[in-house]
């Protein structure tokens, strides 16, 4: 008897698969409860909450084409390994709440407040039939989407919102139903509660159309090979002279909520000015942004010691189509399919001195930095001494994270930048209802160990250019005669203008 069409196309696909190295060390971060989660919000130009049944039905076709979304990791005892899988059931209200925006939007942007709760409570729980994202909506068109690291990195929160968006104008056109019922299994006239079935697996299982995504690890090279090539020279091997002492941080690494979430937003007309710059220059913003948010900061940094400095990176670049299993070829082919997932790969270390003055060479040094990691295909080599004495079967490994503990921090900063997010106008049927982002705002956990500051950055065109900074403030004894950081905050936005405006 021949298969049916349904069947082979199951087999084509992969549902569930086993977790690679590298997500081993973000599954055993979340466990440990070493960071929390990170999340993107973005500001919708419609109003969200004033028809729920639109919502549930773009989030319900986002989320089987993007079932990773809708997976946790389980202990898989006949692979003896953790794998992704679907959760049975997922209701509106597993993924969705709804709060006042009074004591959460501030000039028309999320506050601090909100930040707080998102890191504060967005708790994701391993190995359990709950899913791993998260949505906020506050007010009527402020959505927040959290991720659990495992399955995502910070730039699939950007996708989900721009796939959101555009699946919200397509649910809306009435020449679209018969694709959303018989391919999706949506219900055009459904009264959606909280407690409507957003995905159950047994019965969504035949909707479900695109692989897993595939693990980054299939496209670098071996984890045990040196990223440094053995390259005495390689950039994090040199210290700045005169300053052979590393920077202690401020305090020892510990357990805290403690944290600031500090908002600053560059208008369309000054990121338009600072992007000029960085053009004229030949430089990355993020390079731009590394070596100004250094010489703001050096009154905290001090003038003895030399600092370290990280640039996150997403490492989709290196994912290739032709050497991938058949499985992921189709994925990896569609330019309009985004591929979620965690790519994510910490950076290396820029070893600054302490900076009194600005300077676009150092900027250029950092950039050459930036894009030398990028093109590294040997990043995941960095986790190697995790993995050395990791058990890829324990739920946690708590001991090789808590062992950081009261020790001082990895690094001085951590800067991860999503980019600019050119979200396009989705046309509905009725022409005063596109769909359009106007704004995004991108902020995450610190993990104890880590780092003293972590630099949060993402813009769009409509909402320009946001930063949340990010350090703990349960002290500020290691900065006499100040109780907090609110006036670096106000020159780091001021610098960031400033050295744009200069002529070399």
């Amino acid at each position: 008897m021949s298969k049916s069409n349904n069947q082979e196309k199951q087999e084509e696909i992969i549902i569930s698969r086993p977790l690679s190295k590298s997500e081993h060390f973000f599954r055993s971060r979340t466990a440990t409860k070493c960071f929390n989660s990170f999340q993107v919000t973005a500001i919708y130009n419609q109003n969200l909450k004033k028809n729920l049944n639109l919502f549930f039905n773009a989030l319900r076709k986002t989320i089987i084409d993007y079932h990773i979304s809708v997976s946790n990791v389980q202990l898989d005892s006949k692979l003896n390994s953790f794998v992704f899988h679907p959760l049975n059931s997922v209701k509106l209200g597993d993924v969705l709440e709804f709060l006042n925006p009074d004591d959460y939007i501030t000039n028309g942007r999320i506050n601090e407040n909100f930040m707080k709760y998102v890191n504060d409570t967005t708790i994701f729980e391993l190995y359990s039939q709950k899913p791993l994202f998260r949505l906020i909506l506050v007010g009527e068109n402020t959505l927040s989407c959290s991720f659990e690291h495992t399955i995502a990195d910070g730039i699939v929160t950007n996708y989900f919102h721009e796939i959101l968006v555009e699946n919200l104008a397509f649910v809306e056109k009435q020449s679209n139903w018969d694709i959303l019922e018989s391919e999706y299994g949506c219900y055009k006239d459904a009264t959606v509660t909280l407690d409507s079935e957003l995905f159950t697996f047994s019965k969504d299982k035949k909707y479900i159309k695109n692989s897993l995504p595939p693990p980054v690890d299939l496209f670098m090279e071996d984890i045990e090979l040196d990223y440094t090539h053995g390259d005495p020279d390689y950039h994090e091997k040199i210290i700045p002279k005169k300053y052979p002492t590393k920077w202690k941080g401020r305090f020892p690494a510990k357990f805290t909520k403690d944290i600031a979430f500090k908002l600053i937003n560059f208008t369309p007309e000054e990121t338009k000015q600072i992007l000029k710059k960085c053009k004229e220059n030949k430089v990355s913003l993020t390079s731009y942004i590394q070596i100004i948010h250094a010489l703001t900061m050096q009154p905290v940094f001090g003038d003895k010691n030399y600092t370290t400095h990280r640039c996150a990176m997403a490492l989709r670049r290196h994912f290739d189509s032709s050497k991938a299993p058949i499985e992921y070829k189709k994925i990896l082919d569609d330019p309009n399919y985004k591929i979620f997932g965690t790519s994510a790969s910490m950076g290396f270390s820029n070893n600054l001195p302490p900076i009194k003055e600005f300077s676009w060479d150092l900027v250029t040094q950092a950039n050459k930095i930036i894009v030398d990691g990028c093109n590294n295909k040997r990043a995941l080599n960095a986790l190697k001494p995790f993995l050395d004495k990791a058990d890829p079967t324990d739920y946690k490994n708590e001991e090789l994270f808590y062992s950081q503990l009261d020790k001082a921090k990895a690094d001085a900063v951590k800067i991860s930048n999503l980019g600019l997010i050119k979200t396009p106008t989705y046309k509905s049927d009725n022409p005063e209802k596109n769909w359009q982002i106007k704004d995004m705002i991108f902020s995450q956990d610190m993990a104890p160990y880590a780092s003293d500051f972590m630099l949060s950055v993402v813009s769009t065109l409509p909402g320009g250019l946001n930063f949340v900074l990010s350090y703990f403030d349960y002290s500020f004894d290691d900065f006499e005669g100040y109780d907090n950081f609110d006036h670096l905050i106000e020159s780091l936005h001021d610098n960031m203008i400033k050295y744009s405006l200069e002529v070399n």
